[in-house]
């Protein structure tokens, strides 16, 4: 019986994205206020070469990851299949890409710059979701391959198994607060799974409580912290387009 999409997956998955959501929005303003100070640059126009920028730095530090550990992974020692959401994940895929090729991001609608960045982005994310959708979950020599990159053994700060048997992970990170994650284990692998991490990562087993008090312990944010977080960036938003 395979696992299914899990409410602590979906919790960790939604804070990491909305992290990297945050992250990427306000470095594509500020280096866009910061290029349209050159004399003669629009706005508008450094704001869509500094989005077409970072995307594709994005794609490339992706693609980059995803090439490197493919090759250092060693020996596959539990295969536990694809992605759950391998379906959606290709149709995503082919959503985009065909956006992205036929140019059919509402380039009429915009100004011919953003039409080139939004085909741009239609690709690159594209791509993105082709690679997430032919990963696999492996259990490897040198560590955990989660679907696009590897995690190595030396890098599991503490991994613990959530009430809904989510495979929860935080690993050590430049970042802290990105180096935590969801992994969904099918149940006929998780046993063998917690066989393989005790045998590599001994004494780094952590017990979980995946209540909205145990995320809290978890992540270091509360329900509550979290909203007055997202307030407060809409907030700031909203002032900093009423100024313009």
């Amino acid at each position: 019986m395979r696992a299914h999409i899990t409410v602590t997956a979906w919790v960790m998955g939604f804070r990491n994205a909305l992290i990297c959501g945050v992250v990427f929005l306000l470095l594509w303003l500020a280096l866009s206020a910061a290029i349209s100070l050159a004399p003669g640059q629009a706005i508008g126009d450094s704001a869509f070469l500094v989005f077409a920028a970072l995307s594709g730095a994005a794609l490339l530090g992706f693609l980059g990851t995803w090439l490197f550990s493919r090759r250092s992974g060693g020996r596959v020692l539990l295969d536990c299949g694809p992605h759950l959401m391998r379906p959606l994940f290709l149709l995503n895929a082919l959503v985009f890409l065909v956006i992205g090729l036929t140019g059919t991001s509402a380039t009429s609608l915009c100004p011919a710059g953003w039409g080139i960045a939004g085909s741009v982005f239609a690709v690159l994310f594209g791509v993105y979701w082709l690679i997430m959708a032919t990963g696999r979950l492996q259990v490897r020599e040198d560590g955990i391959w989660a679907y696009w990159s590897l995690l190595r053994w030396n890098k599991v700060r503490f991994y613990a198994w959530a009430d809904d048997q989510t495979l929860t992970i935080e690993a050590k990170s430049v970042l802290p607060f990105l180096g935590r994650g969801g992994l969904l284990v099918p149940r006929e692998c998780q046993q063998g799974v917690d066989d393989l991490l005790q045998r590599y990562c001994p004494g780094q087993r952590r017990s979980a409580d995946w209540s909205w008090k145990g995320l809290q312990a978890y992540s270091g944010m509360g329900r509550n912290e979290i909203v007055e977080d997202v307030k407060r960036l809409l907030r700031s938003l909203y002032t900093s387009r009423r100024d313009e």
